[in-house]
């Protein structure tokens, strides 16, 4: 048999709903995601990590990251490409919609769109694309966050591996945790509905599900001891990783509390950037009430026992929990610890109402059943289109306020390098001392600081980031020697009288060391 006719048979026994929903997610994906998938596109990680690297591994806890990265290393090497990058997370990304899809046996041909359009299109995704050089790897995290719930639905003692990939996800990207755990209650309640569990039999199912996330939370901390150990490396504390999930337990209920009111008060708070815009608040009111009312009414006309009513109601609560249970994982609120790339787990809220609705049987339903599931289904249907659309347009947006971003910091480092080379006595051989924190110029400005885009990020600081020195080394071809710490020592003390820059006089060789007076 030829490649051909191979490909064809493989194409064959795809059935409609993987075809529709790999094409459809990824179609999206480029109307979302094309910008940066043919622009250059920097924020500080990213500059630090060109033109090679994965970012950090071990020590962020992401002992799968580390794995991944040094075996592709050794096969193909490394390297920060946008274009190869960003084309394989939405692939892959595109491939999770229809695990998606299989998971909840959704068999609507819209339906199956709208999920992908939802997982593709989400502000996290366009927030995962900026940093470019691990793209792939966190949506291959995605992947088996959602494999870990299929292995779990598919097969008896299926726990057990789906422990080992809840493991590996995390590995790779601690904070796709949450979307795991969603997905997890968002599979109890299709089930509960389904099969009209009552109270003791959701409790049961519950606490397997519960055992099989604490497992593989158990799994991650096993291998990554032995990681650590293996490479004698300890944890940064960058952005709480070496105290995440520690928290005080009298502190847990004013959390729950946060947790279910960040995701009831979506339709008007702009919470991590996922809705900044009037249309999105809009949608997800009408999302919410209507989903609710629907829940409401079937389940009192259809006369379902009290058992599962409370089942199905708790297991709503549970939903909203899980879709922010990064904020157990990651409590701390001070500044920038959590951002708009940790949040995908919210993902699930979108993807709920559409799963929901395809999951109550219309035999044995009423005729104002039918009418209600009707209506719900178009008010579904056009709210998350719109919230799809709004999320294109907010990729867009950021895409574009990055690349001005970008385009403006390479100018700004044009210029310092020009008058560092113009400076009298200038030697590429003289060491060079930055002194002050940041460049504190006023004459700076990036307009897009005053737009809703800023997820990926507008940065106006990116002229004060940490890898400047790369940007100029990677983007302007500029390598300079770096002062010692006595010689900054003694430039920070002849420096005082000195303007700050961009003014004249702030470059000086001072003591055969070139000095910039920063802010």
């Amino acid at each position: 048999m030829s490649p051909q006719e191979s490909f064809k048979n493989i194409l064959k026994k795809l059935d409609k709903r993987c075809k529709i929903t790999f094409a459809g997610t990824l179609g999206i994906g480029f109307f979302a995601h094309f910008f940066i998938l043919v622009n250059v596109i920097q924020n500080s990680d990213n500059i630090n990590c060109s033109p090679f690297s994965a970012g950090a591994g071990i020590s962020s806890g992401r002992w799968g990251l580390e794995l991944i990265n040094r075996g592709w290393h050794r096969i193909w090497g490394v390297y920060n490409i946008p274009f190869f990058n960003a084309l394989l997370a939405l692939i892959v990304v595109s491939c999770a919609a229809y695990l998606i899809v299989w998971l909840f046996d959704e068999k609507n041909i819209v339906n199956c769109i709208l999920i992908g359009g939802i997982m593709i299109a989400f502000p996290s995704i366009t927030s995962m694309m900026f940093y470019s050089f691990t793209a792939p790897y966190y949506g291959l995290a995605i992947c088996f966050s959602v494999i870990a719930v299929c292995l779990y639905k598919q097969f008896q003692f299926g726990f057990i591996i789906s422990a080992i990939c809840i493991a590996i996800s995390m590995g790779i990207y601690q904070a796709y945790l949450p979307l795991t755990i969603t997905l997890f209650v968002l599979f109890l309640l299709t089930e509960c509905i389904r099969k009209e569990w009552g109270i003791i039999e959701t409790l049961k199912k519950g606490i397997k599900s519960v055992s099989t996330i604490l497992l593989g939370i158990i799994f991650y901390y096993v291998f990554l001891k032995f990681f650590l150990w293996y490479y004698d490396a300890s944890l940064a504390s960058y952005k709480g990783i070496d105290s995440m999930g520690k928290i005080e337990w009298k502190t847990l209920p004013a959390l729950l509390k946060k947790m279910i009111s960040n995701c009831i008060l979506l339709y008007k708070n702009d919470y991590y950037s996922i809705a900044i815009t009037t249309i999105v608040h809009h949608a997800i009111f009408v999302l919410m009430c209507g989903t609710l009312l629907f829940l409401i009414i079937y389940l009192i006309l259809q006369k379902s026992n009290i058992g599962n009513i409370v089942s199905v109601l708790i297991l709503g609560v549970f939903l909203m929990i899980a879709a922010d249970s990064i904020e157990i994982m990651c409590p701390d609120n001070s500044y920038n610890v959590k951002y708009c790339l940790m949040m995908y787990g919210m993902s699930g809220l979108f993807i709920a109402p559409v799963i929901l609705y395809e999951v109550y049987p219309e035999k044995g339903m009423t005729q104002i059943c039918e009418k209600i599931k009707l209506g719900g289904e178009w008010l579904v249907t056009i709210s998350i289109t719109l919230i799809i659309i709004n999320f294109v347009w907010q990729s867009n947006g950021n895409y574009m306020a990055g690349y001005y971003t970008t385009e403006q910091t390479v100018s700004y480092f044009q210029t310092l390098v020009t008058r560092i080379k113009s400076t009298e006595g200038y030697s590429p051989e003289l060491p060079i001392s930055f002194v002050g924190d940041f460049y504190d110029d006023e004459s700076f400005s990036n307009i897009w600081t005053e737009t809703p885009f800023w997820y990926g990020g507008h940065m106006p600081e990116l002229i004060n980031c940490y890898s400047t020195d790369k940007l100029m080394m990677n983007y302007l071809g500029y390598s300079y020697i770096p002062a010692t710490e006595d010689e900054k020592k003694r430039a920070e003390l002849k420096a005082k009288d000195m303007p700050n820059y961009p003014q004249d006089g702030s470059i000086k060789i001072i003591d055969g060391v070139i000095v910039v007076k920063r802010g």
